[in-house]
């Protein structure tokens, strides 16, 4: 169940560009530790989206945990896309191709 209006719309974009549905707030556990909870995730491919809103930029707490949930992301060999709402906004098909490619490389 998606919790906020951004991941919405990213997930309609995604469909109707017929791209793989995604896992959402995927739970990366490491033994019984919770190390992350991934916004769009496709595990099998080990591909994370990360999706910022306003309150990463206001919230530097916020922002401060995603650096470490990445760095920590990045160290189990996922592969982390962090949009923002404004690339989202302005930059939509360059989003949607590196998602594309990650999952037809990956």
């Amino acid at each position: 169940l998606t919790d906020s209006e951004f991941e919405m719309l990213v997930l309609s974009m995604l469909a109707e560009r017929g791209l793989p549905a995604p896992e959402l707030h995927h739970r990366v556990h490491v033994g019984d530790v919770l190390l992350a909870e991934i916004d769009l995730a496709w595990p099998d491919k080990f591909l994370a989206v990360e999706l910022h809103g306003q309150h990463h930029r206001v919230d530097p707490t916020v922002w401060e945990a995603d650096q470490v949930k990445l760095v920590e992301l990045q160290a189990l060999g996922w592969t982390v896309l962090p949009f923002s709402w404004r690339t989202y906004m302005d930059q939509r098909e360059w989003m949607l191709r590196r998602i594309g490619e990650h999952l037809r490389v990956s």
